[in-house]
């Protein structure tokens, strides 16, 4: 499921560079390795991340799929 996000245009050069210099096909996959490499997050987090208490049930479903 694809998502909008509103980024300065300094942001999306940025992004763009990173972009050009890591290979990458699309935005999602640089904003993913920024994030990983930050987080130092294993390649898969499954199991790892407890939802919150407050996220609708329909919610918790797109999740599982």
């Amino acid at each position: 499921m694809a998502t909008t996000i509103q980024v300065r245009g300094s942001t999306r050069q940025m992004l763009e560079e990173l972009k050009l210099q890591s290979n990458a096909e699309t935005y999602d996959e640089v904003i993913a390795k920024v994030i990983a490499e930050k987080l130092k997050a294993p390649k898969s987090l499954f199991g790892k991340i407890k939802l919150s208490p407050y996220v609708r049930r329909k919610d918790r479903m797109e999740f599982r799929e």
